[in-house]
């Protein structure tokens, strides 16, 4: 489903350059997912188009929702769409176990920096009970935030409004520490650790040695 889409003026936010982790987390899934995965159990049969609008609300509150990785003045960066279709799949409901046949799937396929958006949402449709499956790659999550996330969605999808407060792209995970500078220079070592194990030919998370870290 993507009829619904976010529409912003230039994404609304300047492009973001990558810190070394988040380029870490990009460079682990182009070898092999690390996709987190949420999911939330659901009482009775809910209404599709309802909850693609709810998504669509959380997609116009939280930027990286509507972010894309790509290169800005060589350097890999956050860049957040105009125009961003709603990632929601409809799977009808087939068994009390059905759930976990697809969260097995969504886990494995891993959501590569070069997708058009970082996470996509499943809903396992039943007449009784309903699942929705959050996969989102761990460049743009959290356990906090993927629960502010689905927190937003379930109120917006209950209220069927926005009723979000619009948030600005949160700061890298190295602006959370307090001597950023050994965590970046091991974090800056690991791509090329990765790339050697795993023979990863892709360049998303290759930073030039002289750069500085953002």
């Amino acid at each position: 489903m993507n009829t619904h889409s976010t529409e912003a003026n230039n994404g609304g936010f300047p492009p973001r350059p990558l810190s070394y982790g988040e380029q870490l987390w990009c460079r682990l899934s182009e070898a092999a997912s690390n996709n987190g995965l949420f999911a939330i159990f659901l009482q009775g049969k809910v209404d599709p188009e309802r909850l693609e609008r709810a998504l669509a609300c959380a997609m116009q509150a939280y930027p990286l929702l509507r972010a894309r990785v790509g290169c800005n003045n060589n350097r890999p960066s956050f860049i957040f769409r105009t125009q961003a279709p709603v990632p929601l799949h409809l799977v009808p409901r087939q068994s009390e176990e059905h759930w976990r046949e697809i969260v097995e799937t969504e886990v494995d396929d891993s959501i590569l920096p070069s997708s058009p958006l970082l996470w996509r949402a499943t809903l396992v449709s039943g007449e009784q009970h309903s699942e929705l499956l959050i996969a989102i790659n761990h460049a743009i999550t959290d356990g906090f935030s993927i629960q502010l996330m689905t927190d937003g969605v379930l109120r917006c999808y209950a209220m069927d409004e926005n009723i979000l407060d619009p948030m600005g792209p949160p700061p890298s995970y190295e602006d959370y520490v307090s001597n950023p500078g050994v965590l970046r220079l091991m974090i800056k070592a690991v791509p090329e650790l990765i790339r050697q194990l795993f023979s990863s030919q892709g360049s998303v998370a290759r930073t030039p040695r002289n750069s500085r870290a953002p």
